[in-house]
């Protein structure tokens, strides 16, 4: 998806309705569409030694927006954006939870329906490298990748069940999995 601009509008113009509704809200959050994995939005932020909102990021899934353009604007940005606007006016106050009522009720002002998750067919984006070997005895070992590097650098392993040796010259193939 090469064009967001739209909906860098759509971010912008609820941005603008923010500040005329909140005016003590004084930081301008920055925002992306480079999200991955099954979450449709995030809001990262950073706070001062105070407890107040001294940075904010807004992540959007290009994904998401494209799996349904109207659920963005209707759901995700209001969602995001109004865990902006509880941080901005509650700083790092341990008393309002991430979705509590005050959250609920500013996704509502902004046009969500205060829902917490979404039900878009999402794939997670985290994938597994293993690294199969074969050991001195001719059995197959799946090694991590951390285990991988260890006997690519020189250790060896001994396999539990057969105590045949793991090594460099026995490496096959990288295994690629998608996470569960």
């Amino acid at each position: 998806m090469k064009d967001l601009t739209i909906y860098s509008q759509a971010v912008i113009s609820l941005l603008s309705c923010v500040e005329e509704r909140y005016p003590s809200v004084n930081v301008r959050p920055t925002y992306s569409f480079n999200l991955t994995g099954v979450a449709a939005g995030k809001c990262t932020t950073q706070f001062s030694l105070f407890g107040q909102l001294t940075h904010c990021h807004l992540e959007f899934n290009a994904k998401a927006i494209a799996a349904d353009k109207a659920f963005f604007e209707n759901e995700t940005l209001p969602h995001e954006v109004a865990h902006f606007v509880i941080a901005s006016l509650y700083g790092r106050s341990k008393a309002i939870r991430p979705h509590g009522p005050e959250w609920k009720r500013i996704c509502i002002e902004l046009g969500g329906s205060g829902a917490r998750t979404h039900n878009l067919a999402l794939k997670r984006s985290k994938q597994y490298r293993q690294w199969l070997y074969i050991d001195s005895n001719g059995h197959r070992h799946m090694l991590s990748t951390i285990r991988h590097r260890r006997v690519q650098s020189g250790t060896v392993y001994k396999a539990r069940s057969s105590k045949a040796t793991i090594e460099a010259k026995g490496f096959l193939e990288e295994v690629i999995q998608d996470a569960e």
